[in-house]
């Protein structure tokens, strides 16, 4: 019976015209895109059209397609027929469409979530101020389909943010990812770069100051959030020691990572909240006051970081600050030894809204 049916659709294929099979082979070009939760691929193939009625039998495709979304260039198609393989899996198509003696190649873009992607951080704090950064795109391919040089970039800001302008990193490289293996792709690798010590407050730390490194961001590109791993060398300067692992925001162009390296004890500080008064049903009008006391017996620097939720406006401060984000400002003050610091703010808000925590 499955001898008849396969002689059956040879008949057919022959009938409706000739039939061209396209297989990994006939790739000229492949394009990956990797979004948050979906991969989108991009197919250049060599094509052999004859004048007629023509039947393009495509090989090499994933297994599952998402939304069963495929797009065959501006070919006119007539027919797109998926055709079962073994399991019930979907890895062949069928398509018939109208005749184009000029077409030499044909585009096929599909999308598919079996791609699956996620970047990592490596930071290897070292001695004198300084450290060293990897940045990782760690990938695992699951489509059923091997891709041989792919020219491959990814998506940093988030699909579900409702920003349409996407911003994209790319790969300067072409990659080879083979069906059911893993790959570790670098994306920065810096040694030796120049960081800074600094004591830092945040509004919802109750009243510990931390130690953190800060570290610009000297690779000229944003730099894609993701997980973050902490290794420390040991005071011989010869071993690895792990110290911490989180999650992290994209890193903008011009921006900085903060590294949490640990608590100081003869420094604390406090968040007062002075005042929120009603002015309107949207709008309120907010007082704050940061108290630093410095037990130590120099004179001491620190960042005050204070963290909106939504819409603000600074109406008064005492101490000039500098606007780190969209949501985020920071006042930079000295604290004479054995001495307090006050610093008073003033603000407006919608609905009376609270600080946020920071992205440390």
């Amino acid at each position: 019976m499955k001898k008849g049916l396969v002689i059956l659709l040879y008949v057919v294929f022959c009938s409706i015209g000739y039939a061209y099979d396209s297989s990994k082979e006939d790739r000229k070009d492949t394009y990956i895109t990797l979004y948050t939760d979906f991969t989108l691929v991009e197919e250049h193939r060599k094509l052999n059209m004859e004048n007629n009625d023509f039947t393009l039998k495509i090989q090499d495709i994933p297994s599952v397609f998402r939304d069963d979304f495929v797009y065959i260039g501006d070919m006119k198609v007539k027919e797109f027929t998926f055709l079962n393989g073994e399991e019930n899996i979907k890895n062949i198509a069928q398509v018939k469409i109208e005749p184009n003696s000029n077409k030499n190649e044909f585009e096929l873009m599909y999308e598919t979530e079996d791609m699956l992607w996620a970047t990592s951080h490596i930071i290897c704090l070292k001695k004198n101020n300084k450290l060293d950064w990897d940045v990782f795109l760690m990938l695992n391919n699951l489509t059923g389909v091997d891709y041989d040089n792919a020219n491959i970039k990814f998506v940093i800001s988030d699909t579900k943010s409702g920003n349409n302008d996407l911003q994209f990193y790319n790969l300067s490289d072409q990659y080879d990812l083979q069906n059911k293996t893993k790959k570790r792709v670098p994306i920065l690798s810096r040694k030796g770069i120049e960081c800074e010590n600094r004591y830092v407050y945040l509004s919802e730390n109750n009243k510990t100051v931390q130690t953190v490194t800060i570290v610009k961001n000297i690779s000229g590109n944003i730099l894609p959030g993701g997980k973050l791993k902490i290794y420390n060398e040991d005071k011989n300067g010869k071993e690895l020691m792990f110290f911490d692992e989180k999650e992290i925001g994209k890193i903008e162009k011009d921006g900085a990572l903060r590294i949490i390296t640990g608590n100081e004890e003869d420094i604390k500080a406090d968040l007062n909240k002075i005042k929120s008064e009603k002015i309107n049903e949207t709008l309120y009008e907010n007082q704050r006051e940061f108290i630093v006391r410095n037990h130590k017996s120099k004179t001491i620097q620190i960042d005050l970081i204070y963290k909106f939720d939504g819409k603000w406006d600074m109406i008064e401060h005492s101490d000039k600050y500098t606007k780190e984000d969209e949501n985020t400002v920071v006042f930079t003050v000295d604290v004479l030894a054995n001495s307090t610091k006050k610093v008073k703010f003033k603000y407006t808000s919608q609905r009376g809204q609270t600080p946020l925590a920071s992205n440390l």
